[in-house]
Parts: structure tokens; C-alpha cells; sequence
């Protein structure tokens, strides 16, 4: 993915999806930006590598071992001065 694309772009709302575990323990898993004209996904890959993929939040889904708590806000859109 060519990141220049997303340069300058401003960051309108934050997404990230959250896992509970038997200790009721949130865990992050993956988050979501949502810029002006794009949405990416940022997330550690198996090989402990960033990755940055162009997608969208999905449905809530469920991990094997772990309760889903789905993708939630976490930032609201912020005002249009900033």
C-alpha cells in the first residue's frame, strides 16, 4: 500500500475492536482510521510486522478462547476548526 496517499488527510474517528477474556479483560486487537477519504485498518501481524490495509470495521466476530465485545468507537469525529 502506498501510505503517500494517506498524508495530509485529516483523522475524522478512531475505531478499535475489542476482546474480553474469562477475566473479563479487554484486549486490543485491531483499530481502525478512519481518514477524509480513506479507512485503514492498523494491526501486528504474526511476524510481529505493522501492517496498514485499506478496509472497513466489519460485523462483530469471535475469536476462538475469547468472548467478542465488537468494534467500538473510540473517538468521535472532532470539530471541523482543528
Amino acid at each position: 500500500m502506498d501510505l503517500s496517499s494517506l498524508e495530509r488527510q485529516r483523522l475524522v474517528a478512531v475505531t478499535a475492536a475489542l476482546f474480553t477474556h474469562e477475566s473479563d479483560v479487554r484486549e486490543l486487537l485491531h483499530v481502525w482510521l478512519h481518514l477524509e477519504e480513506a479507512t485503514v485498518r492498523v494491526h501486528v501481524a504474526a511476524d510481529w510486522a505493522l501492517r496498514i490495509t485499506r478496509d472497513e470495521p466489519g460485523e462483530s466476530y469471535t475469536m476462538r478462547g475469547k468472548q467478542p465485545a465488537g468494534a467500538q468507537s473510540v473517538m468521535a469525529a472532532g470539530p471541523a476548526s482543528i
